[in-house]
């Protein structure tokens, strides 16, 4: 099957589906610049609430890995990084290692001031959506290593149907070569043994075992009671009572293809196989989206039950609710009614049309989030900050 898509010259990911310039902030407080460069220029903001300045050990490695891997998503053409420039690792040393894969400039707020970043950023980017028009069209392409993430959030009784709706076309993806990319590991827990057996080697078993034992560990060390949590309050109003229930139906959205590799939160797919790979991330929407983004995704399909308007800058979010009651009071957050399989419309019918919704999405169609202008991104953070 083919589709049209934005050549990259990439090993892994061949082709991106959007051709964005984005304006990154490496640090909060480069926020209000950041902001004020992609609303003058009509580029996506990467805004997020801390940096590697005053964060220690594996905290800001995973800052800077993930801003690294979110701008080497095959769906950004282009980037311009901005922050303070006494950051740990600032904008000068995070374009460093993007200049050989990406067009990237960067400035710093102390060097220039903010209102002359604001108006050489303006400048910046401008030039960047030129270049990024002017040297890029969409050409036809095999669907081959398309990649696609796989989230569900706000999930009640009916997310199990939507769940399997998904999981259908994991397998039609991966079939075709595809990759498909999972993350929500406090969300697996209940249902772990049955992805070690789809594991394809005992390697790959082994660290997914690990990741999600140290996931336990690390959530029973502060409380022993999840109730609130997971699941949270409105999974428990939509009708999920335990996290094995909730676990369900988040593995049944895997489907049942082979699980290649597991990465670590903020880290790229580096192997073209395809199947299924794993990112360990938190349940939590936002900064699970982002780890999808920065693990490559091209797009991302998110099951919700009781709705979730949320999208990530760099990589259309497909969402899709088995619940009609959402459906219709959030259509403006959703891309498709998967309702009719709790009324005995085959699962296979809905899957053919999620697909359709897919290629579509794929060769330029775009999503409700992205009408809307959703820009959510947050990286994930597990110690102090000083």
């Amino acid at each position: 099957m083919r589709i049209k898509v934005y050549p990259r010259r990439d090993s892994v990911f061949r082709f991106g589906i959007r051709n964005k310039v984005i304006v990154v902030s490496v640090g909060a407080s480069a926020n209000h610049a950041v902001r004020q460069i992609a609303r003058r220029t009509g580029s996506a903001a990467l805004v997020h609430d801390k940096g590697t300045d005053g964060e220690l050990g594996e905290d800001a490695e995973i800052t800077k890995r993930t801003i690294i891997n979110t701008v080497l998503n095959p769906n950004v053409y282009g980037a311009l990084l901005v922050g303070l420039g006494d950051e740990r690792y600032n904008a000068n040393d995070i374009a460093s290692e993007l200049e050989r894969f990406k067009h990237v400039s960067w400035l710093h707020v102390q060097e220039i001031g903010e209102r002359t970043t604001i108006t050489k950023g303006v400048r910046l980017i401008k030039e960047l959506k030129k270049e990024a028009a002017e040297s890029s069209t969409r050409q036809s392409k095999d669907i081959s290593g398309l990649t696609v993430g796989v989230k569900c959030g706000a999930s009640d009784y009916t997310s199990v149907f939507a769940n399997a709706v998904v999981g259908l076309l994991v397998d039609r993806v991966v079939s075709m070569g595809g990759r498909i990319v999972f993350t929500e590991t406090p969300e697996l827990i209940g249902m772990e043994s049955h992805l070690y057996r789809r594991c394809i080697s005992r390697g790959t078993a082994k660290k997914l075992k690990a990741v999600i034992q140290e996931n336990i560990r690390g959530i029973l060390s502060y409380s022993r009671s999840w109730i609130g949590a997971q699941p949270n309050y409105g999974n428990i109003r939509g009708g999920i009572t335990t996290i094995e229930e909730k676990s369900a139906g988040a593995v049944l959205k895997t489907g049942t293809s082979k699980i290649i590799d597991v990465l670590r939160y903020g880290e790229r797919i580096e192997r073209r196989e395809p199947g299924v790979y794993f990112v360990d991330g938190p349940g939590f929407d936002v900064p699970a989206i982002t780890a999808l983004a920065a693990s490559g995704c091209h797009a991302k399909i998110f099951t919700t039950g009781s709705g979730e308007p949320i999208g990530s800058p760099v990589s259309p979010t497909i969402k899709v609710t088995a619940n009609n009651k959402t459906y219709n009071i959030m259509r403006d957050n959703m891309d498709l009614d998967l309702s009719p399989a709790l009324s005995g419309v085959q699962l296979n019918e809905l899957a053919e049309k999620l697909f359709i919704l897919l290629k579509e999405t794929v060769n330029g169609r775009l999503t409700a989030a992205e009408r809307a202008a959703h820009e959510d991104f947050a990286i994930l953070k597990n110690g102090p900050t000083l």
